[in-house]
């Protein structure tokens, strides 16, 4: 039976008007013999957006999973996979039922069922698991995801959408050449885009801001879709409003991040994140001498990982640098008694 948890887990989302962005659409055709599909990037770079897009654009049928951090029990996940493979297939099929004899193997069990499902589907079809950063890395389910795509025919794909970097069982596939990865990079808007996806929300009326604002704009977000679509939002409330210059930026951005980002955060990291900020540019040595924390740079590393509006330089000592937004965000939080 269909319930509510049930129908926010197994539904795709609703993304309303979307601008294609036709490169990355193409580069996920020529992946399209690929098993494995792993984009990891921002909150807000727009990767769930991309996957809708490429896959009305292609027809291509898609199973759809919401991964949250309460899916670590392996028979209720299996209980929501075959939910939600019901629009794809006859909602009779016999899908193997994890069983006490399965109990020791997993695996053996994943397989299985991965098998018998493709086996009523005529491909192309496409598994997509979504927010897959929210599944606690000690959860059960990890292995199981290696070999749910292991076990896939041709014709079919597992996408994974994450804010953070593909997990160790990833790199098995990327060593058969068995996997398309996109990063932040690759999501990053190009000036173009920005300008398309501007016009696109104001179904015209944006053009009442000239192309130079919106290059403008597009600098100041940095690539960043979210940021683009909120500040946009804020010119809809106040069409008066100026356009973001330093330390001037609309509320609705720096809701964003306290909302998505540092609220969802320990307070010892949200202090790191707050000290840290004081730093234009940082080496993890400078942040360390700042910070005081004996752990600066494994938080670093793994802020880097988790793709929190944080990069770094290539080199023998790295230099971090915070996405300008949310730089100034961080510094204008009561913290620094600044608001």
């Amino acid at each position: 039976m269909s319930t509510w948890k049930s129908a926010v887990k197994i539904n795709p989302p609703r993304t309303g008007s979307r601008y294609s962005r036709a490169a990355l659409v193409g580069q996920l055709q020529a992946a399209s013999q690929q098993p494995l599909v792993w984009i990891s990037a921002p909150a807000g770079a727009g990767k769930t957006t991309l996957v809708v897009d490429y896959l009305a654009s292609q027809a291509i049928p898609a199973l759809w999973y919401q991964l949250d951090a309460g899916d670590t029990d392996p028979a209720t996940f299996f209980h929501y996979l075959a939910q939600a493979s019901y629009h794809l297939c006859k909602p009779d099929l016999p899908l193997p039922s994890l069983s006490p004899e399965y109990q020791g193997n997993l695996g053996i069990f994943t397989r299985r069922f991965a098998e018998r499902l493709c086996a009523d589907l005529i491909p192309p079809v496409v598994f997509v698991f979504d927010n897959f950063q929210e599944l606690p890395p000690d959860s059960p389910l990890q292995p199981l995801f290696r070999e749910f795509t292991a076990a896939l025919p041709t014709g079919f794909q597992a996408f994974f959408l994450s804010r953070d970097k593909p997990p160790a069982w990833v790199a098995g596939f990327a060593a058969r050449h068995a996997v398309c990865l996109l990063d932040r990079a690759d999501l990053r808007l190009t000036e173009a885009e920005s300008i398309g996806i501007l016009r696109l929300l104001g179904n015209g009326s944006a053009t009442q801001r000239s192309e130079a604002d919106i290059r403008r704009i597009h600098l100041a977000v940095d690539g960043w879709a979210a940021g683009l679509i909120l500040m946009y939002r804020a010119w809809q409330k106040n069409p008066d409003l100026p356009l973001p210059e330093e330390g001037d930026n609309p509320e609705l951005v720096f809701d964003y991040f306290a909302s998505e980002l540092l609220e969802r955060l320990p307070a010892t990291t949200q202090t790191f994140l707050l000290q840290s900020a004081l730093l234009p540019t940082f080496s993890v040595a400078q942040v360390s001498q700042l910070t005081a924390h004996p752990q600066a740079e494994r938080i670093l590393q793994n802020l880097y990982d988790r793709n929190f509006f944080l990069t770094h330089s290539n080199g023998a000592e790295p230099v971090y640098t915070y996405h300008p937004l949310f730089r100034e965000f961080l510094l204008k939080q009561p913290e620094f008694g600044i608001r």
